[in-house]
């Protein structure tokens, strides 16, 4: 009889996901267990007779493994804490999101996860520092979390908008009242309605009496950053403008005068009423002087073409030089007599490779082996009668021309240098190093009005010139004398050279975005924002760089020409 069989189609599944078990399947750790069972599907076959051995008739038992339970979350580490400044003009710092590093027992990395949501993320100016999430999942769903705490300090002082220039009134009473508009103030966080704090030494509107006063208005931000704004109100007339006594001056007092006396000992080191502008102080410092008791002459001598290193030819050249001087019968016997008082030195040797300038080269890069150097005779017992002295100095300028006629005729034979050429400058009065000879107004002579005055603070004497120079900026010089100027101390500079005092080192320096703006006083300095329309990229800027034609700034207080738009 002819029939149908059934028998069973077994296919298996995949693993399902583990699940805990309420018991160990061994030991004394939690155990989970997955299964992978097989799906049954019933399939038919014709059959004559019987349906014996047809199958299968079921399927197997479902596969099954067990394990212990990971019970132990990954380990994550975040980076240290973040403290930055906030960038330049704005409330916020742009802060670049550091990854986190994870482990885990099973081996497998973690997934690691941040609130952040990118990359990079702007972070405003706050007492409580941010915080940033990150957190770890491993393949069992365990999961643990690190904060990396962001703080964004505000570092950045209020800038000045507009600053009230020097106010001068003249009035035919004692006093006039005086006004000015209030200057304005700009800040990187605390932007209206948040306002900062501003006082001033002096307010407008009130009656001030003859005289000059200093008026300082200062800025504060929340972060106790400060920023100042300083002019002066000068209020007359005066038949002749009121300035401070130089160093070492000694004024006349209640007499309105444009004469300033010196006290005894003391002169000016240059002739002041030639070079200083009105606005200023008509008179350098004093400084202590002495008498002039030493006379000089210059000379240069050209001993033949530079070729390859020059330094140890040079060296040699300038030792062999001194000996021949010294060595010079003229020198010891006839100028330099001790029984006389006299004492002679070379000063300011300088040997170097340079050009000739008494000849004609047809190469330009033709040079010459050059030395130059002062001969000097000092009196050592020289006398404190200015006449009887300036005697003495002037026959010291006459045996000076007697060397100059020796030196050109004799001396390069006498020094094994036949081919040097010579010239020389006029013989005139001496002073130590660190002093300048200085010639007082009157009738007689020069040598008697001639004396050696130190250079005063704010300067230094410089070797090369012989002269006096003001101090450079970032620099002070407080005494006289002194052959170089001290820098300011480290994050503060000195404006305008001729600082005397590392007090005049100021702690605003003005920064990218802002220009310096001098008072007609010379004294006020301010740092006002550079307006909109022009930028200025580096440090203490007398003004504004404007932005390529048809571009402009959308803010004050640029820094790039890239901001130009």
């Amino acid at each position: 009889m002819n029939g149908s069989c059934k028998y069973a189609s077994c296919s298996l599944g995949g693993w399902s996901s583990w699940a805990n078990l309420a018991s160990p399947v061994s030991g004394h750790c939690a155990s989970q267990q997955r299964t992978r069972s097989y799906a049954l599907s019933w399939l038919y076959t014709d059959r004559l007779d019987n349906c014996n051995g047809v199958g299968p008739l079921s399927c197997p038992s479902p596969l099954v493994e067990n394990r212990e339970k990971d019970i132990r979350p990954p380990s994550i580490t975040c980076h240290n804490s973040i403290s930055v400044p906030t960038d330049p003009g704005k409330p916020t710092a742009k802060v670049c999101i550091p990854k986190a590093s994870a482990t885990d027992n099973s081996g497998q990395l973690p997934t690691i996860t941040n609130n952040a949501g990118a990359k990079s993320k702007e972070f405003i100016v706050s007492s409580v520092p941010h915080e940033v999430r990150y957190t770890a999942t491993d393949a069992a769903g365990l999961s643990a979390s690190c904060t990396l705490q962001i703080t964004v300090s505000d570092k950045e002082r209020p800038r000045v908008s507009s600053c009230p220039p020097d106010i001068k009134k003249q009035t035919s009473e004692n006093e006039i009242r005086v006004t000015w508009d209030y200057p304005v103030f700009e800040d990187n966080f605390d932007r209206p309605p948040v306002q900062l704090r501003i006082s001033s030494n002096r307010n407008p509107g009130i009656l001030y009496p003859w005289g000059r006063y200093q008026v300082v208005y200062t800025a504060s931000d929340r972060a106790r950053n400060e920023a100042t704004c300083e002019f002066y109100v000068e209020v007359g007339p005066v038949a002749c403008t009121y300035f401070e006594a130089p160093a070492y001056g000694n004024p006349r007092r209640r007499i309105r005068t444009c004469v300033s006396q010196m006290a005894r000992g003391i002169n000016f080191t240059a002739n002041w009423y030639q070079f200083f502008p009105k606005s200023q102080r008509p008179w350098p410092d004093c400084a202590p002087e002495q008498n002039v008791d030493a006379a000089k002459k210059n000379f240069t001598f050209y001993t033949g073409s530079c070729s390859g290193d020059e330094q140890e030819v040079l060296a040699r050249i300038r030792e062999n030089f001194l000996n021949a001087v010294k060595n010079s019968p003229l020198a010891d016997y006839l100028l330099c007599d001790v029984s006389k008082g006299q004492d002679c030195v070379v000063e300011n040797v300088k040997v170097y490779c340079g050009l000739n300038s008494r000849k004609r080269s047809l190469d330009a890069n033709d040079g010459e082996r050059i030395i130059t150097f002062d001969f000097v005779i000092r009196d050592k017992q020289a006398s404190s009668d200015r006449k009887v002295e300036a005697a003495k100095l002037k026959k010291m300028m006459q045996e000076l021309e007697i060397l100059d006629k020796f030196i050109k005729e004799s001396f390069p034979n006498n020094a094994n240098m036949p081919g040097l050429q010579v010239s020389s400058a006029a013989s005139s009065a001496a002073c130590p190093i660190g002093k300048v000879v200085i010639i007082a107004p009157g009738n007689s002579s020069e040598l008697e009005r001639a004396s050696c005055v130190e250079c005063p603070a704010g300067s230094y004497y410089n070797r090369d010139s012989q002269t006096c120079e003001n101090c450079q900026e970032g620099s002070f010089q407080n005494r006289t004398g002194q052959l170089s100027c001290d820098a300011c101390p480290a994050g503060k500079w000195s404006v305008g050279g001729h600082a005397k005092n590392f007090t005049e080192c100021i702690v605003t320096i003005c920064e990218p975005g802002e220009y310096t703006m001098h008072g007609d006083s010379g004294i006020s300095i301010n740092c006002l924002m550079c307006p909109i329309g022009t930028y200025q990229p580096k440090y203490r800027a007398t003004k504004c760089e404007p932005c390529p034609s048809g571009k402009t700034t959308a803010q004050k207080a640029s820094t790039s020409i890239n901001d130009c738009v």
